[in-house]
């Protein structure tokens, strides 16, 4: 019987370099012959895509409220694990995730929650959510890329594209959204590694292959 396949998900603050980390991570998973497939949410299919339009469309800015915005979100997360996320890996194959559910917990039980005393109640819903939403599909690996909030808005100023609505969001809610993905590498230790991307490219690459041989080795030994 076909082993069934691995999930992967790439996570972090505006400007950390997701992007680029994980199309490298692509390529190396796929120089060793392994069959694997890239996706993002929101997004990775058509119906993701018109949310994820509506998500970062800055002229929403302070027009959607939260429950909306979550709504969105696993509006887009239920499809796009059902459509894409599930058959890869019944498939056999690594499906790459630039973000998933963990975003949510940053971005809205964090981000979104300026009283810590009030965060408490909302992570218990995401965390209940991410149960329905996904059908209890979890990642098999996590990686948090991790870069201050100064160094966020260095790099956003030299961006040339226009701001999308959460890149417009104050530096406060950056704060807070790293915070949160900080809390997201605690509380699940066994899935999330943390990997600082305020350094040469090749370090930071370097050690996220070492994460994903780690991953290799576990489920994948001859």
């Amino acid at each position: 019987m076909k082993q069934e396949g691995k999930f992967i998900t790439f996570e972090g603050i505006e400007k950390c370099g997701k992007g680029t980390i994980i199309k490298k991570a692509e390529t190396y998973l796929k120089n060793k012959g392994l069959d694997v497939v890239l996706g993002r949410e929101p997004g990775g299919i058509s119906f993701g895509e018109d949310i994820r339009n509506i998500l970062l469309n800055s002229k929403y800015r302070g027009k959607i409220c939260l429950l909306s915005e979550l709504a969105l979100f696993y509006a887009s997360r239920a499809q796009y694990s059902l459509d894409f996320v599930k058959p890869n890996l019944k498939q056999g194959k690594i499906v790459l995730s630039d973000r998933y559910y963990d975003s949510t917990y940053a971005y809205q039980g964090f981000g979104r929650i300026k009283e810590k005393d009030e965060r408490q109640g909302m992570l218990d819903v995401i965390k209940v959510f991410n149960y329905l939403f996904t059908e209890n599909t979890h990642p098999n690996l996590t990686i948090i890329l991790d870069i201050s909030v100064d160094e966020m808005i260095e790099r956003m100023n030299k961006q040339k594209q226009k701001k999308d609505r959460f890149e417009k969001e104050k530096k406060e809610f950056h704060e807070r959204v790293r915070e949160g993905y900080l809390w997201v590498a605690n509380q699940f230790k066994k899935r999330c590694v943390l990997v600082s991307n305020e350094r040469p490219l090749e370090e930071t690459l370097d050690e996220v292959k070492l994460h994903l041989d780690c991953l290799l080795e576990k489920y994948y030994k001859q």
